[in-house]
């Protein structure tokens, strides 16, 4: 039985990549789209930790974890906020609702794994992940859907830290700044 990791995100896309790569490194995933969501998914999926952006439509991330650290039966679930908010404040706001850890998008995979494993590492009972050398990468659904697991690092990577990219983008075209096209996207 593996360890198991909520993803609370409300962007689709992002959600769905965080999922399968958690789930290319051994964990059972369940993701959900709002705050509210996220505390029914909590009694439900009994996660052994969470991964929740502060964003969050319906109820901020921020009292997500809250009403997490003040449930009898969560509160020692470990909590790492992932956001596009990369400011100091922010962080101190995190860890001031309960947050384990603050990771600013886009998420290096690496330190994303690392922040997992030492929170789980703190957990009793949690099961440990099966070694490297016999993690699988998720399939290709022919559909295209999911990347190429040839490509699937730095496509995770890229699509973990679209969300601020776009708004970037976003912002400029809206407000008519002049060089949009020279807004330069780095992956």
């Amino acid at each position: 039985m593996a360890a198991r990791i909520l993803i609370v995100e409300d962007h689709a896309a992002t959600a769905h990549t965080t999922a399968e790569v958690c789930k290319a490194w051994g964990y059972r995933t369940s993701t959900a789209a709002n705050g509210a969501e996220g505390l029914e998914a909590m009694d439900r999926f009994r996660p052994h930790l969470v991964l929740l952006d502060l964003e969050l439509p319906k109820m901020s991330g921020l009292d997500v974890a809250l009403l997490i650290r003040h449930s009898k039966l969560h509160r020692k679930v470990p909590i790492v906020c992932i956001t596009g908010y990369g400011e100091t404040e922010y962080a101190a706001m995190a860890e001031y609702a309960g947050c384990d850890q603050f990771l600013r998008k886009p998420v290096d995979l690496d330190e994303l794994e690392a922040a997992i494993a030492t929170h789980l590492t703190k957990v009793r009972g949690v099961p440990k992940p099966a070694p490297k050398q016999l993690r699988t990468l998720p399939p290709v659904d022919p559909s295209g859907r999911s990347p190429n697991p040839a490509n699937f690092r730095p496509t995770a990577s890229y699509l973990l830290g679209f969300r601020a990219k776009y708004c970037q983008i976003s912002a400029a075209k809206r407000t008519g700044s002049e060089g949009v096209a020279a807004v330069e996207v780095s992956t």
